[in-house]
Formats: structure tokens, C-alpha cells, sequence
């Protein structure tokens, strides 16, 4: 069985992307890097097999990171709703996989009212390996 976890990754980066969300999206975290907020960030991949009898899957989940500084909160829960309109539902194109399933799981918040702080939303993707 293949890792999926890459190819995941790329195609939710490339709908972030193409969603034009008005913001800098970067797909991995760089330690001690600053961005001007509100920003996105993708982190958090984790993979477990999802095989059946007759293919392999996974399912796969990805956390996007919505960052925002004091006076951002509103423009950064606009992004987390584009986000979601994005991914939640959607069949996005995964190299050497068939995709079968994207859905939001969940949303926190950290920070508070004129506060820096973050959105994070947990996405479970599942897919199983496109035919040879």
C-alpha cells in the first residue's frame, strides 16, 4: 500500500489555492517564520489504513491553521468559512488515488476577542488506490 499522505496534502493545497482565499496559504509550517495574519497554514497529517478486502485505502486527516492578530478575528472566520466551502463535501484530484470521501470533522479557536490567536479545523479525507 501506498502513502497517501503527500499526494493528500498536494491536492488540499492546490484547492486552498485555487479557492483564492485572499490570503498567504503556506503548506507546511516553518519554524519561527512570521506572517503577515490573518494567514493559512496546513499541519497535523495523520494517515491509518482504511483497506477493505478488495483495495487499499486511507483515510487521512489535515488540519488547517488560520492565523489571524488582534483586529483579524473577523477576516480570518471569513477564511475558515471558504475553507470549508473548499473542502467539506468536495472530490478533489489525488495523484494515484481515488478519492471517495472530504469532510469537515471539527473548528477551535484559540486566542480571544482582540487577541492573536488561531482557527483550527480538522478535515478526514478517505481514499483508496486508483486502479493499475
Amino acid at each position: 500500500m501506498l502513502i497517501a499522505m503527500d499526494e493528500v496534502q498536494t491536492a488540499v493545497y492546490e484547492a486552498l489555492i485555487a479557492a483564492n482565499l485572499g490570503c498567504d496559504v503556506r503548506d507546511e509550517w516553518l519554524a519561527g517564520e512570521r506572517k503577515k495574519a490573518p494567514y493559512v497554514c496546513l499541519s497535523a497529517f495523520l494517515e491509518r489504513s482504511d483497506d477493505t478486502k478488495t483495495e487499499g485505502g486511507s483515510a487521512v486527516w489535515v488540519r488547517t491553521h488560520v492565523w489571524m492578530s488582534s483586529g483579524t478575528r473577523k477576516p480570518a472566520l471569513a477564511i475558515v468559512q471558504k475553507i470549508k466551502d473548499a473542502l467539506h463535501g468536495k472530490t478533489l484530484p489525488v495523484n494515484g488515488y481515488t478519492m471517495t470521501s472530504c469532510r469537515h470533522e471539527d473548528t477551535k479557536a484559540s486566542g480571544g476577542p482582540g487577541k492573536a490567536g488561531q482557527f483550527v479545523s480538522t478535515y478526514k479525507i478517505l481514499v483508496t488506490e486508483a486502479p493499475a
